[in-house]
């Protein structure tokens, strides 16, 4: 396990996902995302890295945690770290994202993952 997976793991409870794309009809569209994450928090005075890739052309458009607008956010190495607007007990990430072709395969007639 790495060192952020450690330091993870003792802090994150309860942890829910919830995914929404939209995929145009067009091929060549982007394929745009909102991902909403809520978990129960332990130790929100550090900040916390959450795995998150949008892979290759993919990008991150807004980040709010707790219903605001996070204003330090760091994507890195995979992972979203987040060093504001969490708390102790219940918090909502919700990301914005393009999600890029990279780990799609998309035909005229299918698109998997």
């Amino acid at each position: 396990m790495d060192e952020r997976a450690s330091d993870r793991a003792p802090r994150v409870r309860d942890l829910r996902y919830q995914l929404a794309l939209t995929i145009p009809a067009e091929r060549a569209g982007r394929i745009t995302g909102r991902e909403t994450i809520t978990f129960r928090l332990s130790g929100a005075e550090r900040p916390l890295a959450l795995d998150f890739e949008p892979n290759g052309s993919g990008a991150v458009h807004t980040v709010e945690v707790n219903g605001k607008r996070a204003s330090s956010v760091t994507l890195r190495d995979g992972h979203l770290v987040l060093a504001d607007g969490l708390r102790e007990g219940e918090n909502r990430v919700a990301i914005d994202f393009d999600a890029g072709d990279a780990p799609l395969n998309r035909s005229d007639d299918y698109l998997y993952t």
